[in-house]
């Protein structure tokens, strides 16, 4: 997946605040986390179907960082995010730059219902 830093500032989109279950405070966990056991944790948002025929580019932001955008164009009513360890800021752009409406659906494990989704 390319991704690319996005010029528009005003995006407001959904912060999530992120997954304290993927912070270890033993040593032991810390070690473990080397290793890929551990099942990751995806946000799954929603875009009205309006949007979606238009087309329309994913994003994120975290603190201090710059936003990001998607190189990729996606049509479906659903589309899936990783949840890490920090606060992310997620939204939508149309091919124009304007925000679309993103509506944050659920959280779940990355094989949970929404699974057949794209995970970006």
């Amino acid at each position: 997946m390319e991704w690319a830093i996005s010029r528009s500032n005003g995006v407001k989109g959904i912060v999530l605040p992120g997954s304290r279950q993927l912070i270890p405070k033993s040593w032991i966990k810390r070690f473990l986390l080397l290793f890929p056991i551990q099942e990751k944790h995806v946000a799954v948002f929603e875009i009205s179907h309006e949007d979606a025929q238009n087309g329309y580019y994913v994003g994120f932001t975290k603190p201090s960082s710059p936003n990001m955008v998607s190189e990729r164009l996606l049509h479906g009513h659903f589309f899936r995010m990783e949840i890490d360890s920090d606060d992310t800021c997620f939204f939508a752009v149309d091919s124009n730059g304007n925000e679309v409406r993103l509506t944050h659906r659920t959280t779940e494990k990355k094989c949970g219902t929404f699974h057949k989704e794209p995970l970006l």
